[in-house]
Order: structure tokens, then sequence, then C-alpha cells
């Protein structure tokens, strides 16, 4: 199909017909080599994935082509005269966890020490506290500014800034181009547990069971809390889907989430996932459980922590816990099993699942 020219089969491929042929964001200019060959492939779906742009309802055929989208707004809303379902997508991970039900790994959960040292000149300490082991350790990964739909880190100001660090990665999808930086800022001025980590660093990314994925949870794993905003584009803020946050949830770090747009409010409403904050208003869309009398209640941004509440929240390590075992329940939902079987039954699949 990516061809664009299909006009024969070979013998050998005329023999291997398929029940369903799947279009990643994608679909031929010439729509009749479909119909030609619909006998070979089957039944056509499109993935549009987050195509918001490229593939309007004009290029679809709707007598041949069913739509798959991320979330139930699309369909609906853009393509109300196509056949169409709806699949979230997985988690990303890396290839030795992808079928374990549970991580094989699980962070501790730290202690943060908050208590004043008189000792220290507050003059000289107002973006840092003066040890990890004394700091709240934030990140937020894959938020690359020069992206137009991306809103940036939410800024840390003299005020909350005691006992956080917070580090915004703005960097490339390929970490092993940049991990090594992260690691001399983790260890500080311990040389040898950062050559012992380079080490490390280097098995992981010839290990083809744990590779790039895997250096994404390790690096994950240094912070105590991730922290996961929300795009600024209103087609993502609405179409888009939470790959990002259950993405960061699987490796077990606490995530803290910005609630903005209908995505992140059906989140919210599905789940009442705890460690969340706004510094938007609501579509007035969706409710939430009140933290105040455990009932049903309109969502609001009041629903929400502020940005810095947040992060006074999350400085309390039962927090932190209560995060962690909810965001850890929430994935199963996620799960290349449990989204596979959801878009084999999107495009036709009847039969039983042996796994």
């Amino acid at each position: 199909l990516a061809r664009n020219n299909i006009t024969s089969l070979s013998p050998l491929e005329a023999e291997q017909k398929f029940n369903a042929t799947v279009m990643i964001k994608y679909i031929p200019r010439r729509v009749g080599q479909l119909r030609r060959f619909q006998s070979f492939f089957g039944s056509y779906y499109l993935d549009i994935v987050d195509e918001f742009f490229a593939l309007p309802p004009s290029k679809i055929p709707r007598d041949l082509v069913s739509i798959i989208f991320q979330t139930r707004w699309q369909g609906p809303e853009q393509y109300p005269r196509h056949h169409y379902s709806e699949v979230e997508h997985w988690y990303n991970s890396y290839p030795r966890d992808l079928f374990l039900d549970d991580p094989e790994e699980i962070p501790p959960i730290r202690e943060i020490d908050v208590s004043d040292d008189k000792n220290k000149n507050n003059n000289n300490n107002k973006t840092k506290a003066s040890s990890s082991s004394s700091s709240l350790r934030m990140a937020t990964v894959w938020n690359t500014l020069s992206w137009h739909t991306e809103s940036g880190c939410p800024p840390i100001n003299d005020n909350i800034t005691r006992h956080v660090i917070y580090d915004c990665i703005e960097e490339g999808f390929d970490i092993s181009a940049w991990y090594t930086k992260y690691i001399v800022r983790h260890f500080q001025d311990d040389e040898k547990a950062q050559q012992e980590e380079r080490a490390i660093a280097a098995r992981i990314m010839n290990d083809t069971e744990l590779g790039t994925g895997y250096m994404y949870y390790r690096l994950f794993r240094m912070y105590d809390v991730l922290v996961v905003p929300t795009k600024n584009h209103t087609l993502k803020l609405k179409y888009s889907n939470v790959q990002r946050a259950v993405s960061q949830m699987r490796s077990g770090v606490p995530v803290l989430l910005e609630v903005w747009g209908e995505v992140l409010e059906d989140f919210m409403e599905r789940y009442d996932y705890q460690c969340a904050f706004a510094r938007h208003n609501t579509t007035g869309k969706f409710t939430i459980t009140s933290k105040v009398t455990g009932e049903r209640e309109n969502m609001t941004q009041s629903s929400f922590w502020t940005w810095e509440q947040a992060i006074e929240e999350m400085k309390k390590p039962e927090i932190r816990q209560a995060c962690q075992r909810q965001a850890l329940e929430i994935i199963k939902e996620y799960s290349p099993t449990a989204i596979g079987k959801k878009f084999l039954r999107s495009v036709g699949y009847q039969g039983d699942f042996d796994c």
C-alpha cells in the first residue's frame, strides 16, 4: 500500500489473503486500487493516531474504510458519517516488560527532610536545597518546547523552591545522546558511581530486551516525582491521548499530572487520580469525586491542586505512595495485552483470547 501504485500481485501474494488490513496515519491516493484488491486485503481500517489535519473526511471513502480514533469525540465531531471505533494507546515500555502483569521494579518512596536548617544561609539556598537527600527531586521528560503543541514546564518561583529540585528535560528522543549528562547531575561528585552507571547504560543499550525504553525508565527512577504537563494545541487537548502519562506511571515513579482539556478531564472522571493540578479553567463537561464530601460534583479548576499546592503535597511520602499505588492499578487498562485485545476487536476479530 505504501507504494501508492499497486497494479498486480505475485502468485505467492495472491494466495495469502487477509481478513483485515490496517493503514496507519495514511491512505493511498489511488483509492480505486483499494477496491480492486479488497478480496486480497480484506476489510480496510485507518488508524488516524495524531493526524488531525491531513486526513479530511472527503479523502476517506465511507463505504470502504473504517476509522480508529484515540478518543470518543473525534469520530462524532469530525467523521460523523463514517464507521469508527475508539482504541487508546498502550504505555511505552521496553521489550522484556511489555507482557508482564506488573513492573519488574517499583522504586521505593523516599522520605524528604523538609525541616529548616538554621545553619544554612537562606539567601544562598533559594533555588535548591543543599543535597538531594533533603530535596524533592522532580522532572519533566519529553517536553520539547520547539514543538508548537507543547506547553512547557511549569515555572518554579522562589516561594516554592526550598527543598525542591526540578529538572525540565528538553532533549531529543535519542536518550543515548544525553543520558550521561543526568548521570553526572544525579551522582554529583561521586565519580565512581558515575563510571559504574555509564557502564550499566552501555550494557543496557546493547541488550535487545531492555534498550532505549529501559534507559528512560532508569532515568525516571532517578526522581521522586515525574511532572506531566498537558499539550497546548486545541486538537491535541481534545483528540490526543494519555500515553505520556501512563508510560511514566508504568515506571512506578509517582506522576503529577496536569489537567487541561477533554482528554485529561475524561481521564480524571474515569479514575479520580489523586496527584493532579490545574493551571487553566475546565471545560465544564465532566464530574469528579469531591475531596471534601466524597460525592460526585462538576469538575472545575478548583477541583485540583494549584501548581504550588501540588509541589507541597508531593513532598509528603504518604501522598506519593498513594498515587504510586493508584497509578499501577490504572495502567493495567493500558497494557499491550489489554489494548491489543481492544484493537483486535475493532478490526473484526470475534474469537477468544488465550492471554
